[in-house]
């Protein structure tokens, strides 16, 4: 990409360009031209991106235009990258997507509702059976000779909800 291109590109000027050139943050190939990648990682590097810049979005629309006019495309993460390289992701996400389409087809992936909808289920059948602690086992309680065999018997009622629980993850 030419010097020009690549201010269009970062929609700066181009004396600005020709200033990072002299400061030795652009990247060039032996040819001249601008390595993309390599002086947009020097740049990420050395720039304060607090400080000036357009705040409007204008800027991030000239620098789609400008790297779709030279044959590229901007990343939502800022960077440029060429066609053929974006199309390379594109392919690769795709058969990300199949397998993992194919895997929940098989019965081995579930979806994030499934999952959180079961352990709400979970949570509420064990809230119940420990506010129901007190009425099972009340009795038992009051019948009990000391306060150690009061603390047994709610212990033991207690370890019974919680190897249901235990029991209840396993699904």
């Amino acid at each position: 990409m030419t010097q020009s291109e690549y201010a269009r590109a970062r929609a700066v000027s181009r004396q600005l360009v020709s200033r990072w050139k002299k400061q030795g943050r652009l990247v060039l190939t032996d040819d001249g031209r601008v390595d993309v990648q390599a002086s947009d990682r020097v740049l990420q590097s050395v720039l304060d991106p607090t400080r000036g810049g357009d705040r409007t979005g204008k800027r991030a629309a000239a620098i789609d235009q400008a790297a779709a006019d030279a044959g590229a495309v901007v990343t939502e993460d800022g960077q440029v990258m060429s066609l053929e390289e974006a199309r390379r992701r594109e392919l690769a996400a795709r058969a990300v997507k199949q397998e993992l389409e194919a895997a929940q087809l098989r019965g081995q992936l579930v979806s994030k509702e499934e999952v959180v909808r079961a352990a709400k289920d979970q949570g509420l059948k064990h809230m119940e059976q420990l506010r129901a602690v007190a009425d099972r086992v009340a009795y038992q309680v009051h019948s009990a000779a000391t306060a150690e065999e009061a603390r047994r018997l709610l212990a033991a009622e207690m370890e019974r909800i919680a190897a249901e629980f235990r029991e209840g993850l396993r699904l």
